[in-house]
């Protein structure tokens, strides 16, 4: 039977220390089903979600504390199990340039939340005062409003919530996937 865990990774940035730390994931047995890595400042942050057998899983749980206190790191973990990817109708993208100010990330994940998506996705960047987001949401086909008359209200409060508060503009665009429909706001 296969296993996972979620493991998290922080340290300062240099040379081989990723290298390092997957070195010991597949030492152990683990193989890295997905990964995320990004720099923040001096730090690094890595995001894996491994599998494994139950050896190779309570290995590197065990292990992890001594080798993360070797390369100076500060880790989490934590068992989960394998994503089951839900049915979803359609697709939400948002894409945003906007001059900065405190609560903005906010503002919009509170519109996501309002709105009852389910946010799969969310990156920002801040490059000289204009916060850059990108967000990515899905509408479940398990919603009780129909996916055709939710994605049209969804559209319509977008649309709404870019002119009122912010003046984006809404473009609707081709279909990417069968049966999947995106939006994106875009800069001006």
């Amino acid at each position: 039977m296969e296993h996972h865990l979620v493991v998290t990774a922080v340290g300062r940035d240099r040379p081989n220390i990723v290298n390092q730390l997957t070195r010991h994931v597949s030492d152990c047995g683990c193989n890295i089903v997905d990964s995320r890595l990004a720099l923040y400042g001096a730090e690094f942050t890595l995001i894996m979600l491994l599998s494994g057998n139950w050896n190779a899983i309570t290995r590197i749980e065990t292990s992890l504390p001594l080798k993360s206190q070797e390369l100076e790191l500060v880790t989490v973990v934590k068992r989960t199990t394998e994503h089951e990817q839900p049915n979803y109708s359609a697709r939400a993208h948002f894409k945003i340039k906007i001059n900065d100010s405190a609560g903005i990330i906010r503002q919009f994940t509170q519109f996501i939340s309002d709105h009852g998506l389910a946010l799969v996705s969310l990156r920002s960047q801040l490059n000289h005062q204009i916060l850059e987001l990108e967000m990515i949401a899905y509408i479940s086909d398990e919603q009780t409003i129909p996916p055709q008359k939710c994605e049209n209200n969804l559209k319509h409060s977008a649309i709404n919530f870019a002119l009122n508060r912010l003046s984006y503009k809404f473009i609707h665009s081709e279909q990417k996937v069968p049966n999947l429909k995106e939006f994106e706001y875009d800069d001006d």
